[in-house]
């Protein structure tokens, strides 16, 4: 048991106390199971931003064998694609994963820093366009680290298959931080494939289990 402090007297009260025991202001606790989360309006959300994400693995898995074929213009219309796809899914899943967090502090701490990740990725994409300015792709490490924090912070807050999902996707923003320095190495082209279709494979499993986990509390909701 906790003690949070009412916002209404600033009497010290239990985090399980439906009421101030000092002054009867109702007590809002922010953190709820990922299943009262689920089973709400916030389990379609959370469906269709998996099947987001699912839908980006695939599309990478596709583009990454085709890559030869593909070209230069075409991907400067197909990236900015990908790149808008993966994030709102990502921020979306974050923030209702987020739920689940035992502060509202920390639910906004996880999605701001995916927000912020997301408007480095833009930038490292109009550099990576037009060679603005190389230098500011010193910020292509960084989008990982924002990623992998952000889902860090809200992972201690799960139980189940949910975190096992939330642990995939940590390890591919690992496997993503380390493919910016394989170049240092200069394996062979296969090499580089075969790791990109580990990452989207490991992508496309956490969105799979993501998708089951909402369709399974989904259906428990609607039972009578």
């Amino acid at each position: 048991m906790a003690l949070i402090i009412c916002k209404k007297c600033g009497h010290t009260v239990s985090d399980k106390a439906t009421e101030c025991p000092s002054c009867g202001s109702p007590i809002r606790n922010h953190c709820r199971s990922i299943q009262d989360v689920l089973s709400g309006k916030w389990g379609k959300y959370f469906l269709l931003s998996s099947i987001l994400l699912l839908a980006n693995a695939i599309a990478g898995i596709v583009l990454n064998r085709l890559s030869s074929q593909i070209d230069e213009h075409a991907w400067l219309f197909l990236s900015p694609m990908l790149i808008v796809v993966y994030y709102v899914a990502t921020i979306s899943i974050n923030y209702v994963l987020g739920m689940t967090c035992k502060s509202r502090s920390k639910q906004v701490s996880a999605v701001s820093m995916c927000i912020l990740a997301f408007i480095f990725r833009i930038v490292v994409f109009i550099v990576l366009a037009n060679g603005i300015i190389n230098e500011l792709l010193i910020l292509r490490p960084l989008i990982y680290l924002l990623l992998f924090t952000s889902f860090l912070i809200v992972v201690f807050s799960l139980r189940g298959m949910v975190k096992y999902a939330v642990l995939l996707l940590l390890v591919t923003y690992l496997l993503d931080e380390v493919q910016l320095f394989l170049p240092l190495f200069q394996f062979q082209q296969d090499f580089y494939v075969c790791y990109a279709y580990v990452c989207y494979a490991l992508q496309a499993i956490a969105s799979i289990l993501f998708i089951c986990i909402a369709i399974k509390h989904m259906r428990n909701s609607a039972k009578p």
